[in-house]
Parts: C-alpha cells; structure tokens; sequence
C-alpha cells in the first residue's frame, strides 16, 4: 500500500468508540470540542522476556521512538509472565504542522521501535 494510501486510509478508518454514561435518558450530553490539528498520540509497545538474549529495554525503546513522551503507562502483558507492555502518549513538536504530516511522523516512530526491537502499533492520534 502506498504511503498516501496508507494515510487516507489510516485518517478514515482511526475511530474512537466511547461509552456515555448517565443518570438518567434525558442528560445534554455536551457539545464536541474540536482542535483545528491533533497533536498527541497513543502507541503501545509490548517488549518481550529475554530469551537467550538480551532484551530491549524501555529506555532503548524511547530513544528509538525520538518523539516528546508525554507519560508512560505499564501493564502486565497477556502473553505470560515477566512481560510488559507500555502506552505511550507522544506529541507532536513545531515541525509536525498538520494531521497528515503528524500521522507520518508518528507511523515513522512505531516503525523506529520496530527496528530497534519492541513490537509496537500506534493505537490513535488525536
């Protein structure tokens, strides 16, 4: 697939689902805020244990993604023991004007923590 293809893809298909709860059937839910261009993101990084040898670690995997981190979330993985992975939220810096060009930079990171090791998949920018 292309890179154009790609984005258009990635900027029609990235939806987020949210789940609205309330007292009772008749609260105003309130009116939507939307920012003239995203600029933060989500990526999740699952790292390994090692095996016979050494694992990447987080702080590898953050200078592989060379992006702002805003915070850093750690969670037990689901693929066993001694496993973790992280959530990762990212900014966009002064040279990521607009969303097309802020997906490209942010898909490039994940690609960045991929070749450095760590199994990582950008879950959503906004």
């Amino acid at each position: 697939m292309k890179l154009n293809m790609f984005l258009k893809f990635m900027l029609q298909a990235n939806f987020t689902r949210f789940y609205l709860i309330a007292r009772d059937k008749d609260a105003v839910i309130p009116e939507t805020i939307h920012e003239k261009d995203s600029n933060r993101g989500l990526v999740r990084v699952s790292l390994e244990p090692p095996k016979s040898s050494p694992s990447q670690t987080i702080s590898q995997i953050l200078g592989a993604l060379n992006m702002d981190v805003l915070r850093i979330d750690r969670r037990p993985s689901l693929q066993g023991n001694f496993s973790n992975t992280y959530f990762i939220e990212i900014q966009a810096n002064a040279t990521h004007q607009g969303r097309e060009t802020w997906l490209l930079a942010a898909s490039q990171a994940v690609e960045h923590i991929k070749q450095a090791g760590g199994d990582a998949q950008l879950i959503g920018l906004w």
